[in-house]
């Protein structure tokens, strides 16, 4: 775990910034007091590519700073985004539950997933006009003219309440009557039989993705390496 705290001198380096940066989410987790803390999962202590997380984080970081040098951080644009990210966070959340070695490694490279998505969607090509788009809210998406017109949710498992996160993100921020709305989930793990007829009914589209040590491959997509 990491608490997204970066220094480097720079005036806007910052842990909000290095965050919202990232475009990812944070999760709860209890320090040594017992106390509530939002950390980012840099990657599992053990278990099939788990150094492949480490790097990727580390890489953001360098990312990030190049940036604040270059002076992007200082964009209307960006200080915008910044704002809404703690906007985000500074509404209350429910409990949390602990995560088993396997969501962790999913949880770790949950930015990964969201990559091999980018690549998979657009090696069919955009078309004239349309712009990638990702933010807090939303893993990815598709906007035309100011307006999503795909929206993309990545959700590391497959349970029902992960399921029901989904939809409604998918619904709340998919609002046209046209807007493709998809699910990406784990290759391997099954969905309740009432899900998928829910799916289906909302006209959700379900996708699958797969990690491994070589990287990750959203099926019948490309893979991420």
């Amino acid at each position: 775990m990491h608490s997204g705290r970066v220094g480097g001198g720079k005036r806007g380096v910052g842990k909000a910034a290095f965050l919202q940066w990232r475009e990812e989410p944070t999760q709860d987790v209890m320090d040594s007091s017992r106390g509530i803390r939002k950390g980012v999962v840099v990657m599992p202590v053990e278990g099939v590519a788990a150094s492949r997380s480490a790097l990727r984080y580390i890489d953001s970081i360098a990312t990030f700073k190049r940036a604040a040098r270059n002076g992007e951080l200082k964009s209307p644009i960006f200080k915008r985004k910044v704002k809404g990210w703690k906007e985000f966070y500074s509404e209350p959340r429910g409990r949390r539950k602990s995560k088993g070695a396997k969501m962790v490694d999913y949880v770790s490279r949950h930015g990964e997933v969201v990559d091999a998505l980018r690549l998979w969607r657009t090696e069919g090509k955009l078309q004239k006009g349309e712009r990638l788009v990702k933010s807090i809210l939303i893993d990815m998406g598709i906007a035309l003219a100011g307006k999503l017109v795909e929206v993309f949710e990545v959700k590391t498992s497959a349970g029902r309440f992960d399921v029901y996160a989904a939809i409604g993100q998918l619904l709340v921020h998919g609002t046209s009557a046209t807007c493709r709305r998809a699910i990406v989930l784990p290759k391997n793990e099954a969905l309740a039989p009432d899900l998928l007829v829910a799916l289906k009914r909302m006209s959700i589209e379900l996708l699958r993705f797969k990690l491994d040590a070589k990287g990750t491959t959203i099926l019948s997509g490309v893979r991420i390496k």
